[in-house]
């Protein structure tokens, strides 16, 4: 237990987060190596557990997913306003 909780990472997130969600998919004929493992982005409607969050997909369909399976959303413009700018 004490390996899994130090390799474990804590996410929060918040209702309106755009998130990616894990979702294993394995193609008939296709090499898993160069399939997309994360889907999205969905939009979080709720918690409804302390490790799961119920999440909009696109067609309106609402899913409750562990919160290991997410991954937060990045858009590009976030992106490049983390970078830090060095000095040369």
């Amino acid at each position: 237990k004490k390996r899994y909780d130090a390799g474990r990472r804590t996410q929060s997130f918040s209702p309106g987060d755009l998130v990616h969600i894990r979702m294993p998919t394995s193609k008939r004929g296709k090499t898993t190596k160069f399939l997309h493992p994360f889907n999205g982005p969905f939009r979080i409607v709720r918690q409804t557990s302390a490790n799961d969050w119920e999440v909009e997909t696109r067609r309106g369909k609402r899913d409750v997913v562990n919160v290991e399976r997410l991954k937060p959303y990045i858009t590009r413009e976030m992106a490049d306003d983390e970078v830090p700018q060095g000095d040369k």
